[in-house]
C-alpha cells in the first residue's frame, strides 16, 4: 500500500455516501492528539471510498494536505467496499475487563481519558457500573471491637487502590486520586451528589408513606 500526501482540495467526498453521521469533533481531537495515522482511501479520481469522517475533521482543522492511498478498484467494488467498511465496524465489541484495565493504566500516568473518544457519561457508566449490588443499600455491617483500618488508610490492590473513608466527603476522593485529572474528580463528585439525591428522594418517599398510614 502506497501512502501519499494530497492537497485536501483535490479530495472529493462521495455524494451518495449512505453513512453521514460522524462526530467530527472527536475525530478532529483524535487527529490532533495522535496525528493522521489512518490514510483516507480514494479512487483514481480522488473520490473518497473510506474516510469521510477523517476528511471532514481535517477540513475543520484547516489542514492543507492529508495522507491518502489510492484503491485501484472498479466502480462496483468501490461501492461495495464503501458499505462494507462502515458495516463491519458495527460487529466489533468490547472486552470490558480489558478495556477497564487499559483505562486504569492510562489513569496511572494521569492521561485524559476523553482523548480515547469516550465522554464523561460513558466513563461514569464504566467506572460505576449499572448493576445493583447483592445487599441492601442501607445494610450496615457489624463494627469490630478493634477495627484495623482507620479513616484515611489507603490499601493497594495490585494497580488499584481503595481508601477507608466517608463516600460523601470529597476530601477522601482527593486523597485517593492525588494528581489525577479534573475529569475523574468531576465524575466522582457527580456520583456523590447523585447518591445523596437518591437517598433524599427515598427518605421523602418513606415520609409520604408514613403520613398516608
Amino acid at each position: 500500500m502506497i501512502v501519499q500526501d494530497k492537497a485536501i482540495s483535490d479530495i472529493k467526498p462521495y455524494q451518495k455516501n449512505p453513512r453521514h453521521k460522524y462526530d467530527i469533533n472527536k475525530v478532529a481531537q483524535s487527529i490532533k492528539e495522535f496525528g493522521f495515522q489512518q490514510p483516507i482511501v480514494v479512487d483514481r479520481a480522488g473520490v473518497i471510498i473510506v474516510g469521510h469522517g477523517r476528511y471532514e475533521a481535517a477540513k475543520s482543522l484547516n489542514l492543507k494536505t492529508i495522507p491518502v492511498t489510492i484503491a485501484d478498484l472498479p466502480p462496483e467494488k468501490a461501492k461495495a467496499y464503501r458499505i462494507a467498511d462502515n458495516k463491519t465496524n458495527e460487529y466489533s465489541g468490547w472486552d470490558m475487563g480489558l478495556l477497564i484495565q487499559e483505562f486504569t493504566d492510562l489513569l496511572d500516568i494521569n492521561y485524559d481519558l476523553e482523548l480515547t473518544g469516550f465522554d464523561a457519561d460513558e466513563l461514569e457508566k464504566l467506572i460505576v457500573g449499572e448493576k445493583e449490588g447483592l445487599t441492601d443499600e442501607d445494610a450496615v455491617p457489624e463494627t469490630p471491637e478493634e477495627p484495623k483500618a482507620q479513616l484515611g488508610d489507603i490499601y493497594k490492590l495490585g494497580k488499584h487502590k481503595i481508601i477507608c473513608g466517608d463516600s460523601t466527603e470529597l476530601s477522601f476522593y482527593e486523597k485517593l486520586l492525588e494528581n489525577h485529572k479534573i475529569l475523574q474528580r468531576y465524575i466522582l463528585l457527580k456520583i456523590i451528589l447523585t447518591s445523596f439525591l437518591l437517598r433524599i428522594m427515598k427518605l421523602l418517599k418513606e415520609d409520604k408513606q408514613v403520613l398516608k398510614s
